[in-house]
């Protein structure tokens, strides 16, 4: 029987390196290598998932696996739900250990999903979760910007608030609307045809916060609408006629999901 030289085993050691290296990696240097691609915005649900089995208990591990799993909703606040439906999970997992009953996901005051008031509090409870699990700050940290990324989460500067128009293409001939405030509460949800009707119109409007009273408050436009390029004109158009009967709107063409 003849015997592979020295030189063939040699080869295929270098060739295996790789892969038993990657495969001797804790999971915490597995989601940070992954999370350490993420400046550039590109393959945010592989790093994410990379990163689910640093939550140990089941219930927290599947709701991320879910997450990642679910049906694909435009990112941005068509996220929030199931951010939501996620954190909740992870609340009821892992709230129950001595010393999580200091967060504020722990006490029943969860802000709104995909706002900065959540993604503040996401932060301290996920950072102790981890920190539990013997997991860096810093990949704990680096793990909230990846599913900020994910979520589309985008801070919404000064006192405006956003509607939000959403449209799929497997459902063609309808909008999601989305009304939220500056702070990332959300003030009214409907779902209509293209050319909105007036029942629509008229509860968007009751819906719109009134500007401040004062010199020059009413010319500053109080509802930025978010329109995606596949969002008709006259779509934009009627949304914004409506709204400026309450206070000046502008626009924003924002990419489709």
């Amino acid at each position: 029987m003849r015997r592979p030289s020295l030189g063939v085993l040699f080869v295929a050691v270098v060739a295996a390196a790789p892969a038993l290296a990657a495969s001797s990696r804790s999971p915490a240097a597995v989601c940070q290598a992954q999370l350490q691609r993420l400046p550039g915005g590109t393959g945010v649900e592989e790093a994410l998932r990379a990163c689910v089995p640093l939550f140990r208990e089941p219930g927290c591990r599947t709701a991320w696996s879910e997450l990642l799993d679910a049906p694909g909703a435009s990112p941005g606040y068509g996220r929030a739900a199931s951010v939501a439906r996620m954190a909740d999970s992870c609340v009821r997992a892992y709230c129950r250990f001595e010393g999580m009953g200091r967060q504020q996901l722990c006490t029943g005051q969860t802000p709104p999903p995909v706002t900065a008031e959540f993604f503040t509090a996401w932060r301290a409870f996920q950072t102790e979760v981890l920190r539990r699990e013997h997991v860096p700050a810093s990949t704990s940290e680096r793990l909230v910007r990846g599913l900020q990324l994910w979520a589309g989460f985008q801070p919404r500067s000064g006192t405006r608030s956003v509607l939000q128009a959403i449209t799929r293409p497997e459902v063609p001939g309808v909008v999601a609307l989305t009304l939220w405030s500056a702070q990332g509460e959300q003030l009214g949800a409907w779902v209509t045809d293209v050319l909105p009707d007036e029942t629509t119109l008229r509860s968007l409007q009751a819906a719109v916060p009134r500007p401040p009273a004062g010199e020059g408050a009413s010319r500053q436009p109080c509802v930025r609408l978010e329109a995606p390029g596949s969002l008709p004109p006259a779509t934009a158009d009627a949304l914004l006629k409506a709204v400026g009967e309450v206070c000046p709107a502008d626009v924003v063409t924002v990419r489709d999901a």
